[in-house]
């Protein structure tokens, strides 16, 4: 329990929180130029998540209380880090509707776009690689990994997903983005 804070220079790291009953619920990935550990400094209260490390990572390291210095010294720092906490607090927001409105099968292909979104683009094809496991999906849509495995077989069978082994191919970003829209028109 600290409250420093943390920027990931390379690699990429799991934001994860634990629900009393042991459930892992992943709902953030940050990569290199994220931070981590803004919250517990701001506030000096304990952390509210842990992080998983996806592949090796190289982090730098900055106290609470110099972090604090460094926002309230220098507004130009500031102003990024409220946009941060903004956009933290907006994702939040979107998830709890998307847990409250959506199917499971929506909320899947949900986090399957945040997730293709998140990396390089190859045009309209996205390789994620290591592709999260069946069951850092589920944690991530709320759901199980069994409902994860039989949605990913259903958009194999219609091309939008493909892959073996650690890598998972989004084939088709704007077709699984228009898959979502058209969940929203439906609710």
């Amino acid at each position: 329990q600290s409250t420093d804070v943390y920027f990931v220079i390379g690699g990429r790291v799991q934001v994860t929180m634990f629900a009393p009953s042991g459930q892992v619920v992943t709902f953030q990935d940050l990569g290199p130029g994220s931070m981590f550990g803004e919250i517990a400094a701001l506030d000096g209260k304990p952390r509210t998540a842990g992080i998983l490390t996806v592949t090796d990572t190289f982090v730098a390291q900055m106290s609470g209380r110099t972090f604090n210095e460094l926002l309230w010294k220098h507004p130009s720092v500031g102003g990024p880090i409220l946009k941060r906490l903004t956009e933290l607090v907006r994702s939040l927001c979107e998830r709890v509707i998307e847990f409250h409105t959506l199917p499971v099968a929506k909320r899947i292909h949900a986090e399957l776009l945040r997730l293709a979104v998140a990396q390089v683009a190859d045009g309209r094809r996205v390789v994620l690689d290591p592709a999260p496991t069946h069951a850092n999906i589920a944690s991530r849509a709320g759901t199980h990994r069994e409902a994860v495995t039989r949605e990913l077989a259903e958009l194999k069978a219609i091309g939008v997903v493909s892959g073996k082994g650690r890598k998972l191919v989004i084939n088709d970003i704007d077709r699984l983005a228009e898959m979502v829209r058209r969940a929203w028109d439906e609710d």
